[in-house]
């Protein structure tokens, strides 16, 4: 590889993760625009109570480990034979 390829890379890279920053932020200025008030007060509830984020959090545990496991066996080839 000569020089130049690796500074086109390095420099693809840092633009794509300064696009991905900007866009996060973006998006994050707008949904704390547009969420109203009750939906502020039931985010403010939840995170002040420990239980009833146990409570939130413990149903939905199930749905979200299937899908973390498959994500992990695919890359690595980790699957039972």
């Amino acid at each position: 590889m000569d020089i130049i390829s690796i500074l086109t890379a390095l420099l693809t890279l840092t633009a794509g993760i300064g696009v991905f920053l900007v866009a996060c932020t973006m998006m994050s200025s707008n949904l704390e625009s547009a969420a109203s008030r009750r939906l502020k007060q039931l985010f403010s509830h939840t995170g002040n109570n420990k239980l009833v984020g146990v409570g939130i959090g413990t149903p939905r545990t199930p749905n979200v480990l299937p899908t973390t496991s498959s994500m992990w066996r695919k890359p690595f080839g980790i699957y039972n034979k």
